[in-house]
């Protein structure tokens, strides 16, 4: 569907997503390295500075809360670096991750250690979650309104100052899928479908409390109470998430995107 909409032929698209796959950095995209990367360091973000970049804020305490319950199921298995390093699955899903039969990922890590494991499996629940719902659900309010992001242009724009200053509202209606019907249509329903509200039962917050239920009932205390402090904390990010956007110059949209009540839980979690 996506093929007919962006201005590109079929191959000229795959070759893009090929060479984005291909550069894309597993351990350079870690929440708190990726935001350090890109001028916005975690313990900084609670400043003046920083307070309209709600995804930032909300997005690097979600990491943090998801590091402490990851790191807490995980402790019930592994207690040494040296466990980590002879562990055959670990072993396996790095091969499979790496190797070019696989996902050929080389910047996939060789984990080692607890808290390169740690860091490994938050990012596949990050990617799958809170990272893929900060840019689904924005979909919508950015690209149903066609003429504000038009998934390809009709018409070549201006290319010099003289054909700007010359450029008229009849070239920009040409240059807009005003007229190609199929194309419009697709381009304003598809954000639509791809930003449908996520079921109750299947956001964040309910995930947390059902493994909570559910490891007490088959006594395992340990994983029901790293559940627990998992509600526990999503619920705090709730408030603080709301604290964040009114923190915002504009007020007019409230930046929500990333609340656990509205956040899909990962098929990997």
């Amino acid at each position: 569907v996506v093929v007919k909409l962006v201005g590109y032929t079929e191959d000229q698209l795959y070759a893009y997503v090929d060479d984005a796959y291909k550069r894309f950095d597993w351990t350079a995209l870690y929440i708190p390295k990726d935001l350090e990367n890109r001028g916005f360091p975690v313990d900084k973000l609670t400043s003046e500075k920083f307070h309209n970049y709600c995804y930032g804020k909300n997005i690097s305490l979600l990491w943090k809360v998801l590091r402490t319950f990851v790191s807490s199921v995980l402790a019930t298995h592994f207690t040494s670096d040296d466990q980590v390093t002879r562990d055959s699955s670990i072993a396996a899903w790095v091969a499979e991750m790496r190797g070019a039969s696989g996902a050929n990922i080389k910047s996939f890590p060789e984990i080692k250690t607890i808290d390169e494991l740690v860091d490994a499996v938050v990012m596949c629940i990050h990617i799958a979650s809170p990272q893929h719902t900060a840019v689904n659900y924005l979909q919508e309010y950015y690209q149903s309104f066609v003429i504000n992001k038009p998934p390809a242009l009709c018409a070549p724009p201006p290319n010099s100052l003289q054909t700007l200053r010359a450029y008229k509202e009849s070239d920009l209606m040409k240059a807009l899928p005003v007229n190609r019907p199929r194309e419009w249509l697709l381009a304003s329903h598809l954000p639509h479908l791809l930003s449908y509200k996520v079921a109750e039962d299947q956001n964040l917050l309910n995930y947390a409390v059902s493994l909570a239920k559910i490891s007490a009932l088959k006594g395992d205390s340990a994983v029901a109470s790293a559940a627990t402090t998992l509600y526990t904390q999503l619920v705090e990010c709730i408030e603080i998430f709301k604290q964040n956007s009114k923190d915002m110059d504009d007020n007019t949209i409230p930046y929500d995107v990333l609340d656990p009540v509205a956040t899909a839980i990962s098929i990997l979690i």
